[in-house]
């Protein structure tokens, strides 16, 4: 996915799980050589720290966060639903 989109940092896939209030990877894809490799399955703890990954979660609208500043970079972290919720 990174090849199609070069200027992306990392793109994921979660997944909600209402019941337990938690949200999963399902996949990730990252920039060679990136520290943090994470697993399919495992939770990400950072959500709630994402306010525009809540509203999607809550409302299933498109929404982002930021402007994010990270010492000489610059980003915007967006989220859509890719299905409809069960």
């Amino acid at each position: 996915m990174l090849t199609a989109t070069p200027r992306a940092r990392s793109i994921a896939l979660y997944r909600y799980d209402p019941a337990a209030t938690s949200v999963v990877y399902l996949a990730r894809s990252v920039q060679p050589g990136a520290a943090n490799a994470i697993q399919p399955g495992e939770s990400y703890s950072g959500a709630e720290k994402h306010p525009g990954l809540r509203d999607m979660l809550r409302n299933g609208l498109p929404a982002i966060d930021g402007p994010v500043e990270d010492g000489d970079r610059c980003w915007v972290i967006a989220y859509a639903q890719v299905a409809e919720r069960v």
